[in-house]
């Protein structure tokens, strides 16, 4: 019989870690914006070129060329290949990279606000947050 833990780190569940690292993200975007910029447009475009290219891939090899699983093998019929038609997997496969895409830009926000005062204002937020918890 497995033991269920149910409890919680309240450091985690509060955001202290998170606080912890808003606030060295304020000074770092205070004190040094084009830093804070750069590091925001390198993660950006590193996050971007293999995420999105890695879900047009997936998708796109799944309509067109990859076997279904099971298919092919000894003693199991021939492979079962969709073969759905190029363009067609190309618009769905630029469609679901669009949508990953904007939920990657939700992430980044969360990490790396575009504006570096909204780091400002998070803290603020936060803060107003947990002083109506105590």
């Amino acid at each position: 019989m497995s033991v269920q833990n149910f409890q919680v780190d309240t450091s985690d569940y509060l955001g202290f870690k998170y606080e912890e690292y808003l606030n060295e993200l304020m000074a770092l975007a205070m004190s040094k914006p084009s830093d804070y910029y750069d590091i925001r447009a390198k993660t950006l475009k590193a996050l971007k070129q293999v995420v999105i290219k890695a879900i047009y891939d997936e998708y796109y090899q799944l309509l067109t060329t990859r076997p279904l699983v099971g298919t092919g093998g000894a003693g199991q019929p021939r492979a079962l290949i969709p073969n759905y038609p190029q363009q067609k997997a190309s618009q769905f496969s630029l469609a679901a990279s669009k949508t990953i895409n904007e939920i990657l830009n939700s992430a980044l926000d969360i990490i790396l606000p575009a504006n570096h005062l909204d780091v400002a204002k998070m803290k603020l937020t936060q803060k107003s947050e947990a002083d109506k918890i105590q």
